[in-house]
């Protein structure tokens, strides 16, 4: 007898609600109108998309990676821009990043 496995579409509805709760952290909102309900609706699954797109186009670049991995990698990822006063021209100095970053 073969042990139950829960489908491959189960496992991804479930990672998407892990993704939206922890990673995006969509909490509940309570909205009034129904403009509004579908304003929320519709900007939190856009952010979901958004959020697969970028975690699809990094697995097909480097590695899979998760959300979180991806957003505190890239979180970090900072500079400092410099203008010379006289001949107002501007430099970046990037700070030192994480090998994630950098693949990314």
């Amino acid at each position: 007898m073969r042990p139950n496995r829960p489908s491959p579409l189960i496992l991804q509805v479930e990672d998407t609600f892990r993704v939206t709760k922890h990673d995006l952290k969509v909490r509940p909102i309570y909205h009034w109108t129904p403009a509004r309900i579908r304003a929320h609706i519709a900007l939190a699954f856009m952010t979901l998309l958004c959020v697969r797109h970028l975690s699809y186009r990094v697995a097909l670049q480097a590695k899979p990676l998760s959300p979180e991995v991806i957003r505190n990698a890239l979180v970090h990822v900072q500079h400092s821009a410099l203008q010379h006063q006289r001949t107002k021209r501007r430099y970046a100095i990037p700070s030192t990043m994480s090998e994630v970053a950098r693949t990314l």
